[in-house]
């Protein structure tokens, strides 16, 4: 590949319009630009007219927010998957992207993706155990087939489990009820009714 002309990615800075939900931060928009020091880059997402990343785009998907609209591909660099924008209402410029990967770089995104919920689930569930002083977020991996990892219901659960004493034998009997679906003696595929989970998630502080 001739290094000669070569557009490069480099990054140029534009404020949020005031009702963007992250305001107080800015928007770093990827732009093409020419320079006289550039990198070789594997030559499908296309802005202003350059392609770059071709066979190495594996997902794309647009954002929408009350003034404009955002639009990413998720490519692989050669080292890792990353998130461009290549188009966005926000600034003057056009873009698109193909996801082209091919079907091994797929099944690597999709081992990726994998990794990186279950690194989400066990985060939440930390955090979770630790908001309601429980010994070990482990204890909570059941609940997450029922009640995801970081909903309400979930942390309703936690916070059962975390109380030491109870005012109400209501409360305390759903305890028993939750420890006892924990250990698999449960019979059903959720620790509580639909009502009974409303009850406790009106509790949570």
């Amino acid at each position: 590949m001739n290094k000669k002309n070569i557009p490069w990615l480099t990054l140029t800075k534009i404020k949020y319009s005031s009702h963007h939900p992250t305001q107080s931060l800015q928007l770093c928009y990827y732009s093409y630009v020419k320079r006289e020091t550039v990198k070789e880059l594997k030559m499908a997402v296309v802005i202003d007219g350059v392609k770059s990343f071709e066979g190495c785009v594996v997902n794309e998907y647009e954002e929408n927010y009350i003034n404009d609209s955002y639009w990413y591909a998720v490519v692989w660099n050669g080292s890792e998957f990353e998130e461009i924008l290549y188009r966005t209402t926000a600034a003057a410029g056009a873009g698109c992207a193909t996801v082209d990967a091919s079907e091994e770089l797929m099944k690597k995104y999709s081992r990726h993706l994998r990794a990186k919920m279950l690194r989400q689930r066990r985060d939440d569930l930390i955090k979770i155990a630790r908001q309601y002083h429980l010994p070990v977020y482990t204890i909570l991996n059941p609940l997450l087939s029922v009640y995801g990892s970081d909903s309400k219901a979930m942390k309703a659960c936690a916070q059962l489990l975390g109380t030491k004493t109870f005012r109400s034998a209501f409360r305390a009997n759903l305890r028993k009820q939750l420890e006892s679906w924990l250990e698999g003696k449960g019979q059903y595929e959720e620790p509580f009714s639909s009502r009974q989970i409303q009850s406790l998630m009106t509790a949570i502080h």
